[in-house]
């Protein structure tokens, strides 16, 4: 499939309603189309994610977790801490936390997101 422009981004949320109708298969060769054109995307990578573990794939998921968690530049704290709770990687979690409310102290979901890591 050859992208033009933000096509890449209309498959990426074509293969995410795919996943939230349960339509895994089709999902998964749609958003394989996005990664392979585009196998730096971040955002792809969470979406293949959770196509694979709604095809009962946790170790492949996985997998595109850590290389979306590698790709993300360390000031992006609260999408990194995100990730690392869903990889149930809680001492990074918490520690980009930590990073997160220093900037946004009197924002209360990321005390309960870091309590959830602790």
């Amino acid at each position: 499939m050859a992208f033009r422009g933000s096509s890449y981004l209309n498959a990426s949320f074509k293969a995410e309603a795919l996943a939230a109708m349960g339509k895994y298969d089709e999902a998964l060769t749609t958003i394989e189309a996005v990664v392979t054109a585009r196998p730096s995307d971040a955002e792809a990578l969470s979406t293949r994610s959770v196509v694979l573990m709604g095809l009962g794939r946790p170790d492949d998921a996985n997998a595109d977790l850590n290389r979306q968690l590698a790709l993300l530049p360390t000031s992006q704290a609260a999408a990194r801490a995100c990730i690392a709770l869903r990889l149930a990687a809680y001492e990074l979690a918490f520690a980009e936390l930590d990073s997160v409310i220093a900037r946004q102290p009197h924002d209360p979901y990321w005390r309960l997101y870091q309590a959830t890591a602790r």
